[in-house]
């Protein structure tokens, strides 16, 4: 309210629309910043992918290319250094800018606690929030609202038009899963497997049912993309079409409501 106020009183001032823009302080909350792959509050997890969602947070629109890695390490800021965001006073890589969203990640080599985070645009600062972050946060990706982001074993996206089927080895991807075996460095980009340290307590859920252990063949990062995870897991012999699936730790499981494109099993509803 105060900030349109502002606004307002700018322009009959006559200062250039630009202008007031820069004037204005970035504006977010902590309960504006979730998981990427997710819309629940304290679900941020060292090495995974958080989103920022916001007001005033840049005055245009980057995401990251190629050309932005620099010998597999990631920017930590736009690319004329516009927009940053500290967390606990260190810029952590970025993903995607726009004046609405940021998409970073939060580092790997910091451990679970409570962290401040401000973000900076063309020297103007946010607010300093808190973060509380954990362990593991575990989250899947979709590729729209509902259904799971997941490849077949070829690489060719799991989609409507391309559904897994019984007993078929899929990849699912998400973040928030956990510290790995070798603890990912801050900026750079992972080149190996690495599976999550607490690979043997995670449990998979297929239309609430849960698999055998024996189903899930790795967990761990996505070499080649940071703060990416994976599951390879196989697909039970009987399964409904577009089944719900669901990733957890203990009692810490990911949002419900994901779903998988699977074509009905031939023996689903079978006697």
């Amino acid at each position: 309210m105060y900030a349109n106020l502002t606004v307002v009183f700018w322009a009959a001032l006559g200062i250039p629309l630009a202008a007031q823009v820069l004037l204005l302080k970035p504006d977010y909350s902590t309960a504006s910043i979730t998981s990427a792959a997710g819309t629940r509050q304290d679900r941020i997890t060292p090495n995974g992918i958080f989103t920022i969602y916001g007001t005033n947070l840049s005055t245009f629109t980057w995401a990251i290319r190629a050309q932005d890695l620099r010998n597999g390490t990631l920017p930590t800021a736009t690319p004329n250094g516009e927009v940053y965001v500290q967390v606990q006073g260190l810029r952590v890589p970025l993903f995607f800018v726009s004046p609405t969203q940021i998409n970073a990640l939060f580092p790997p080599d910091m451990d679970p606690g409570t962290w401040s985070l401000r973000v900076f645009r063309d020297l103007v600062s946010g607010p300093t929030v808190v973060l509380n972050v954990g362990g593991e946060a575990p989250e899947i990706f979709r590729i729209d609202k509902t259904y799971a982001a997941a490849t077949h074993a070829d690489g060719s996206v799991v989609t409507a038009e391309n559904p897994a089927k019984a007993e078929e080895i899929v990849v699912i991807y998400g973040t928030g899963w956990g510290p790995t075996q070798t603890k990912e460095r801050n900026t750079v980009v992972p080149t190996v497997p690495t599976e999550v340290k607490r690979r043997a307590e995670y449990r998979v859920r297929v239309d609430g049912v849960e698999l055998e252990a024996g189903a899930v063949f790795y967990l761990g990062v996505t070499p080649g993309y940071a703060g990416l995870y994976q599951m390879n897991v196989r697909l039970p012999g009987r399964v409904g079409e577009n089944p719900t699936v669901e990733i957890g730790v203990g009692e810490n499981w990911s949002e419900a409501g994901s779903r998988l494109f699977v074509r009905k099993s031939a023996t689903e509803g079978s006697p």
